[in-house]
């Protein structure tokens, strides 16, 4: 999404200016307010009861899993999974899926949670400190290279179909735009090329190769730790990209 951001102040020669929220609530306050003019964070298109947002197409479908760690509980038998926990991200397309989900997982107990994110939740999961979170499979993908414990305990039904908001009503030459720039870059290809090259690489992984990883890194970091953050520190650069350049090197 910030690439396609950039293309989009490209398109329109003006600069691109960033506003982080932390949640979905915080999402939509910053474009209610005018502290934002187009959220691009993920979102579910066409979202009910927002008479004053406006969606543009979706550009991306993304499966919802029901992850867990190998070795646990079958969340679709009550007797194997009765009163095991489900934690969810509040957010709408997640809110959706567990009233969806609910009707024939009733036996489980789904907790909504807004204090922490995704990847955080999916910690949880592997540390064994929450039975299932309901992830989308781009998160899972990511993150099962640092957890890879984690599995795909079942796949429901419905995909989330992620687009961009702003606030509809008056002028409409920013949704004009950003519709014009999503339907040029998805004709001449450039659009899968981005998610090629930004979550192509989520399908190459390999259990033995992750687990070799980790274990390297609780072994030789810790030997390293200390001259890499003062590197960072010294050059203005994240120590943690030149642990991975050294890790690459050596």
């Amino acid at each position: 999404e910030y690439a396609l951001a950039s293309a989009l102040a490209e398109r329109l020669d003006v600069e691109l200016e960033l506003l982080v929220a932390y949640s979905e609530a915080g999402v939509y306050h910053a474009l209610r307010t005018g502290a934002a003019d187009i959220a691009a964070a993920g979102l579910d298109v066409g979202r009910s009861g927002l008479d004053d947002i406006v969606y543009t197409a979706p550009f991306l479908e993304v499966e919802q899993h029901l992850v867990g760690r190998q070795g646990g509980p079958d969340p679709t038998d009550p007797e194997d999974s009765a009163d095991r926990s489900v934690h969810v991200i509040d957010s709408h397309g997640f809110r959706q899926q567990v009233e969806r989900a609910s009707e024939s997982l009733g036996h489980l107990q789904w907790t909504m949670v807004d204090d922490v994110a995704l990847e955080g939740l999916l910690q949880q999961v592997w540390m064994k400190e929450v039975d299932w979170a309901v992830a989308d499979d781009l998160n899972f993908r990511a993150m099962r290279h640092a957890y890879p414990e984690l599995e795909v305990a079942m796949t429901f039904d419905e995909p989330r179909r992620l687009g961009w908001a702003m606030v509809g009503g008056g002028d409409s030459s920013l949704i004009t735009e950003v519709e014009a720039l999503l339907a040029s870059l998805a004709a001449d290809g450039s659009l899968a090329a981005l998610q090629e090259q930004h979550f192509g690489h989520l399908d190459r992984f390999d259990y033995v190769d992750a687990r070799v990883f980790l274990r390297r890194v609780d072994e030789r970091l810790p030997r390293f730790l200390r001259d890499f953050r003062r590197a960072g520190s010294r050059h203005g650069v994240d120590w943690t990209l030149l642990a991975a350049m050294g890790y690459q090197e050596s």
